[in-house]
């Protein structure tokens, strides 16, 4: 009978580290499609509930300061966000323009993109979304941009509107 020769390396925890096997793909395997989209909509939706109850407007409830306007008294894109969605929740929708242009311009397309995610992982066949090509996604990051600068500007009754404080 041959020597059987010693192993040269003994395996040791962190060399499967990444390797979860098959039973880890079978697990993962077993969950239903439509429990992240759900995660995030009952998420979302807790959320909207409390933004809804409690009024961002008045120091109330747990509604983080923007750290960009605490430091520097500029408005950043998302300022006045939290006030804009509280707005909607209430259906005045010229208020939640009042606080926050994009957020309330963003908050529905959003929704569609959740909804999509939410009924094609239920198997419902929703129409496809043509691709957004790189330049418009440009574009739209230059109109965010844009617009942090401009809501900031001080003198001009337009750029004043487009301020967050109320």
């Amino acid at each position: 009978m041959a020597p059987v020769a010693a192993p040269t390396h003994v395996p040791t925890h962190h060399d499967h580290a990444h390797d979860h096997g098959p039973d880890h793909e079978l697990a993962r395997s077993r969950r239903p499609a439509w429990l992240a989209p759900a995660a995030v909509g009952v998420g979302v939706g807790l959320a909207s509930l409390y933004t809804a109850w409690q009024d961002p407007n008045t120091s109330s409830g747990l509604f983080p300061q923007c750290p960009l306007r605490e430091v520097t008294g500029f408005d950043c894109p998302g300022c006045g966000g939290l006030r804009a969605a509280h707005s909607l929740l209430h259906g005045d929708l010229l208020g939640a323009f009042d606080h926050n242009v994009v957020v309330t311009l963003l908050l529905p397309v959003l929704f569609v993109v959740w909804l999509r995610w939410m009924l094609g992982s239920l198997g419902v066949q929703v129409p496809r979304v043509p691709t957004i090509p790189k330049p418009a996604w440009v574009a739209f990051a230059a109109a965010v941009i844009a617009f942090a600068v401009v809501r900031n500007v001080e003198g001009v009754a337009l750029f004043e509107y487009l301020h967050s404080t109320t």
